[in-house]
């Protein structure tokens, strides 16, 4: 049991540790340097070995608290974690109201609508992993019903239409992509 106990507060200690050094060697990090560096943080690791340790040893409880609001990882996921959830539910499985398939060549994309009125949009290609490009690839943006159709801005600020054409929809216009990801084209495209 001693070892054990050892082993859990050795390793939960280790978690901590890490984080915060690793959030002070970032914080103190100059920004003009073209590098960039991150903190490792490891969310809940360092919490539960610790809550383990003190659960099995029958220690005060109050040391499990102790235990989550000193570790770095934790602190920053709950902080983010409201923001984390209010933007993934913006574009979740149970906001979607309309799906649409598309197939051109070795690639095949899927567009879904939300009732957040973001949509977002998945392209996949089949390749062989050999050729080394991109496989699969997305974009979020915002949509607006229009007369006969809808229209499409990314959040990088691509825009598209999309007209009916009888059960199924067409991308019509499409704005200049970037030149950085000419691989999000999908004009012509037929999506039912």
């Amino acid at each position: 049991m001693i070892v054990l106990t050892i082993v859990l507060v050795v390793f939960g200690v280790f978690i901590q540790v890490i984080s915060a050094l690793s959030g002070l060697i970032c914080r103190k990090r100059p920004t003009d340097v073209s590098e960039s560096f991150s903190p490792i943080l490891v969310p809940l690791l360092g919490p539960l070995s610790l809550t383990l340790a003190i659960i099995l040893n029958k220690w005060p409880w109050w040391l499990i608290l102790i235990a989550c609001m000193t570790d770095l990882g934790t602190l920053v996921l709950l902080w983010y974690l409201p923001a984390i959830i209010r933007e993934e539910s913006k574009t979740s499985r149970f906001t979607c109201v309309m799906r649409l398939k598309g197939r051109f060549d070795n690639a095949h994309t899927v567009l879904t609508f939300h009732t957040s009125g973001k949509y977002s949009l998945q392209k996949r290609w089949s390749r062989p992993l050999k050729e080394g490009d991109a496989i699969e690839t997305g974009e979020l943006g915002t949509f607006a019903e229009t007369t006969d159709g809808y229209a499409l801005t990314s959040d990088e600020g691509i825009k598209r239409d999309l007209v009916r054409d009888g059960k199924a929809y067409r991308v019509k216009l499409e704005s200049e992509l970037p030149e950085r990801c000419p691989y999000l084209s999908i004009a012509g495209w037929i999506l039912v």
